[in-house]
């Protein structure tokens, strides 16, 4: 093995003492960090209502379980220290549940023919809105 060959370098080991060092401090100031993201969930589609309020809040759920390493995503991975909730404010400054329908006809749509006409309906700001 050429690993065991170079460990045996005293230089080697300096160089990988320096580099482990410098991941552990990385992973330390990420671990500081905290990012909360708001999310805002555009339920576009002939009957909008169908799709309740407490499924979104589920799917939510899930997607802070997967990020966060909790609930079914416990385990191997890892916690990345970022969180989405609903946003409340719209970019308007108004307030929001964070969760918008609209009733359209595209909801069964050919992307390549239509794609831009459903982006329309309900884009946000994307470096405000997840």
């Amino acid at each position: 093995m050429m690993v065991n060959t170079w460990r045996q370098s005293p230089a080697f080991r300096q160089k990988e003492k320096k580099t482990n060092h410098a991941i552990l401090m990385n992973t330390n100031s990420l671990a500081a960090a905290d990012y909360t993201l708001p999310v805002v969930f555009h339920i576009i589609n002939e009957d909008p209502a169908s799709i309740t309020d407490q499924n979104v809040i589920d799917a939510l759920a899930a997607l802070n379980d997967a990020y966060g390493k909790t609930g079914a995503f416990a385990g191997a991975r890892t916690d990345t220290r970022i969180q989405f909730c609903l946003a409340k404010t719209d970019p308007n400054g108004g307030a929001t549940t964070g969760i918008l329908r609209t009733k359209s006809y595209l909801a069964d749509f050919d992307a390549d023919m239509e794609g831009d006409a459903l982006t329309a309906l309900g884009k946000w700001d994307g470096d405000r809105y997840i």
